[in-house]
């Protein structure tokens, strides 16, 4: 994990220069109310520079800006999602393939999570969120999407999921409540698509605890 979190920092110091050579263009393209040798309303002290290629290189850095923070987000969700996956215990695999109507796969949860209170475990298929299926969507990359729009506009209300838990697999239906809460995101659960995780689920024994 060391290798991600350099590579995280060095984004975060990327993000640094760009934003303070951002606010150093932006003192220079705004006009001034003083008078400079020049007429043209900008800080003289940087007169070298000529406003119209300030004004292009400022639209550059914000762009650079705004690729470095999708990356930066990028980043802190692997990490998120890399600490929730250490923090779970080994389960034990079950050779079967996953259920072709999931959606996603839960593969890590958070203690004291609003996904840990409702009862979700690992390894749980998602076959329907709120909704949103792929019966509905008709497509994953529709699903998700729609997915993330549904939980940003149902904070504080119960949302049901429809899950394949164990070996056999069964039907289980729980009420998920997306909330702030002393951890990241609003479920505190990671969400692998289906077609993205490993074809091998977890067995779970009956009071719901994943085995060693």
């Amino acid at each position: 994990m060391a290798g991600e979190e350099e590579g995280f920092q060095a984004l975060i110091d990327e993000k640094d220069r760009l934003e303070n050579e951002i606010a150093r263009l932006m003192r220079f393209v705004t006009p001034s109310n003083e008078p400079c040798p020049d007429g043209r309303g900008f800080d003289a002290r940087d007169a070298e520079f000529q406003l119209s290629g300030a004004q292009q290189t400022l639209a550059c850095r914000q762009s650079e800006h705004m690729a470095v923070m999708e990356k930066v987000e990028r980043a802190l969700a692997a990490l998120n999602a890399e600490a929730m996956l250490e923090a779970q215990p080994l389960p034990r695999c079950v050779d079967r393939r996953l259920d072709p109507r999931a959606v996603a796969v839960i593969g890590g949860i958070s203690e004291s999570s609003p996904a840990q209170a409702a009862g979700l475990l690992l390894g749980d298929e998602i076959l329907s969120f709120g909704g949103v299926s792929l019966e509905t969507m008709g497509d994953l990359d529709t699903c998700f999407a729609a997915l993330k729009q549904h939980v940003d506009a149902n904070v504080g209300s119960p949302l049901e999921v429809v899950i394949l838990r164990g070996e056999t697999p069964d039907r289980v239906v729980l009420q998920l409540t997306p909330e702030q809460w002393n951890g990241p995101g609003l479920l505190g659960c990671l969400l692998q698509r289906a077609d993205a995780a490993q074809v091998t689920s977890y067995a779970t024994d009956a009071d719901g605890d994943s085995f060693g």
